[in-house]
């Protein structure tokens, strides 16, 4: 029984201790003030004491990842509606793109504007690819 009241002395000891933090604030010769959690190497700082508490967590905040607590109050058809709208956008700048791409127009690689280059054939085929592969994931496979 004895080993059991130490130990639990020494536990709230313990972290009772971790609650309470020193800081230390001292100003520098220029007449800057300093706070760091040990003293200076003169000596003449002034020693501050923090309490610190954690608060409690609740369910919602301990949950498992980003957005686990956040509860929608979104209707499943506002939600369809909105994906058939990103859907809609995303075909347009699809076909857009491919259109671009097609048109024979010159086209720059403009991703560093420093250092913007002619496309070559080759690269402008890879980019109509990628682009007819858009198309088809965005507008459907019979609608190009």
């Amino acid at each position: 029984m004895r080993p059991r009241v130490f130990m639990f002395i020494a536990f709230v000891t313990v972290s009772c201790g971790a609650t309470a933090q020193s800081v230390y604030k001292w100003t520098d010769p220029q007449g800057v003030a300093h706070y760091t959690d040990q003293p200076p190497p003169s000596g003449n700082a002034a020693r501050i004491q923090l309490k610190t508490r954690s608060e409690p967590v609740s369910p919602a905040d301990a949950g498992g990842g980003p957005g686990a607590g956040i509860t929608s109050s979104a209707t499943p058809s506002a939600l369809a509606t909105a994906e058939a709208a990103a859907q809609k956008r995303n075909c347009e700048r699809s076909r857009n793109n491919l259109s671009t791409l097609s048109s024979g127009a010159m086209l720059v690689d403009s991703s560093n504007p420093n250092t913007a280059k002619r496309l070559d054939e080759a690269q402008i085929a890879e980019a109509k690819r990628a682009a007819e592969a858009d198309v088809a994931a965005y507008c459907g496979a019979g609608n190009k």
